[in-house]
């Protein structure tokens, strides 16, 4: 993960960027066009593939060729409004039809959703000594994430780190309206998922973003305080950025929804602008 620096002068060159359309229902993901080569290429040759194929019990893998690709076809290139960008488009799949009334296996393939993101942004992150990226672009929103699945259950690590520049916009915002939007876009990614018209009670007091300590925003998802918060024994101050780390986040549907919503901050920053 990038340590963003203490200083908001010090800007880091972005690498790559994850935004959310269709009022959170599609989670794009935006890669340096300079760095798209070396990740296709890495990606093709990764020999982390079959172990992530065998210990996650997910669909082989299909390597990008025009076509849907990933762990099954669940990543989609299209042509970027912008030339800076590689773009990928993630439409959510349904995995349930209510709460966990399924069909085959909604387990493989939701896992094999969330290897294959983890395999982009991995790869994305990874250092290439002949590439020098323009600090035109900053990298506003880090985010790191993995996956285990065995026969004692689950966990699916969620991270983010916030820039200095991201900070320092969602102080001066309204956060009650940036929580309500940034809400609404993870309501709709978890019905989509769950194959669900609304959300229950329970799970309505436990989804979505809000602000417990000026200007860290918790994300949060239904199932026994499934959450991304604020990294112990950080203060912040104007001109840092912030980490958020997470708990509980056992199953990957938790953390689409969690992703969605830090997609939805970066989409909300990046139309301002």
């Amino acid at each position: 993960m990038l340590h963003f620096q203490s200083s908001g002068s010090d800007l880091v060159p972005a690498r790559y960027e994850i935004q959310c359309e269709d009022e959170g229902t599609t989670l794009i993901l935006n890669i340096r066009a300079e760095l798209w080569p070396h990740v296709l290429s890495r990606l093709r040759n990764w020999a982390y593939l079959p172990y992530l194929e065998r210990d996650l019990q997910v669909p082989h893998f299909i390597s990008p060729h025009g076509l849907p690709w990933g762990f099954g076809p669940v990543l989609m290139e299209e042509k970027s409004a912008d030339s800076q960008w590689h773009r990928i488009r993630c439409e959510l799949p349904q995995f349930f039809r209510g709460t966990f009334v399924h069909e085959g296996d909604p387990w493989g393939k939701a896992f094999g959703l969330s290897a294959s993101l983890w395999a982009v942004l991995s790869l994305a992150s990874y250092e290439v000594p002949d590439v020098n990226l323009s600090p035109e672009l900053v990298q506003i929103v880090e985010v790191m994430i993995g996956a285990r699945r065995n026969n004692m259950g689950s966990s699916c690590a969620t991270a983010a780190a916030f820039s200095p520049q991201l900070c320092t916009w969602i102080a001066a915002q309204d956060l009650d309206r940036l929580c309500c939007h940034l809400t609404q876009q993870m309501t709709n990614a978890y019905l989509r998922l769950y194959g669900l018209d609304e959300v229950d009670s329970f799970g309505r007091h436990e989804l979505g973003a809000r602000v417990i300590e000026f200007p860290y925003i918790l994300f949060s998802c239904p199932g026994d305080r499934c959450s991304l918060y604020r990294s112990v024994g950080t203060n912040w101050r104007y001109g840092q950025g912030y980490e958020l780390m997470d708990h509980n986040v056992d199953t990957p549907m938790q953390q689409l929804v969690l992703l969605m919503g830090v997609a939805a901050l970066t989409t909300a920053y990046r139309n301002s602008q």
